[in-house]
């Protein structure tokens, strides 16, 4: 993923691990922190989603289920962008009942429903495996270094951290991840000084689960998009 959109948020981590060696956890900088990487993490995730859920509009391999069909004349009607509309779907709460609800099958019935579904579950397989062996490797390599400084102590820890929360990532974890750092961003659009109790740590995790679905997503879009039409 070092060529991928995610490469700033996961240098993010690498600062804010930087910066709470030397600054005191009290001060505002970095009490921002979670808020500031939150909104980052959830912007970029949509940003690319809409990016290809606009291509596919454009350039699409198979039919336009009806449901698409339905949204995109409603949105037309409405003077709504498709890619909004669509990307509201991943729901995270429930207003009528004012309680935590996720949910992505109306998002999923876009492409096609539970076939859809198991189409990015078995990208996200290949996906885990992959970055499972780059994290194993990275470790593997620390290893003889660990008496050469706390830099290569402080390396290897991190990274036995990730593997260790990869071998445990399934792709419901890595979902709900997604839905758990978009309902985060939204209480802080709403609140920024109060809407969020989590530490960077927690969205951390989250993230670090959560860009596993989201690249998967991405390619089980681009697998049904004329990407030769798109290029």
């Amino acid at each position: 993923m070092d060529n991928s959109p995610y490469h700033q948020l996961d240098k993010l981590i690498d600062e804010y691990e930087e910066d709470s060696r030397i600054i005191k956890t009290d001060k505002l900088i970095m009490v921002n922190y979670p808020k500031v990487y939150v909104m980052t993490v959830t912007s970029t995730f949509e940003k690319q989603i809409k990016l290809c859920c606009q291509n596919f509009i454009d350039y699409p391999l198979i039919p336009l289920t009806p449901c698409l069909s339905t949204l995109m004349q409603s949105c037309a009607r409405k003077n709504m962008p498709i890619t909004d509309a669509m990307y509201g779907k991943f729901y995270t709460f429930n207003r009528n009942t004012n309680t935590i609800n996720f949910d992505t099958t109306k998002f999923y019935d876009f492409w096609g429903g539970i076939t859809f579904r198991n189409s990015v579950e078995t990208v996200f397989e290949t996906e885990l495996a992959s970055r499972l062996e780059k994290y194993q490797n990275i470790v593997d390599g620390l290893l003889p270094l660990l008496e050469s400084g706390e830099h290569y102590e402080r390396e290897y820890a991190k990274n036995i951290d990730i593997r260790d929360r990869l071998l445990c990532c399934t792709f419901v974890s890595s979902e709900k991840a997604f839905l758990e750092l978009k309902l985060r961003r939204n209480k802080v659009a709403h609140d920024y000084m109060n809407g969020l109790s989590d530490s960077f740590e927690n969205i951390r995790d989250f993230y670090l689960d959560a860009v596993l679905y989201i690249s998967s997503l991405e390619k089980a879009i681009v697998d049904i998009t004329d990407i030769d039409a798109v290029l």
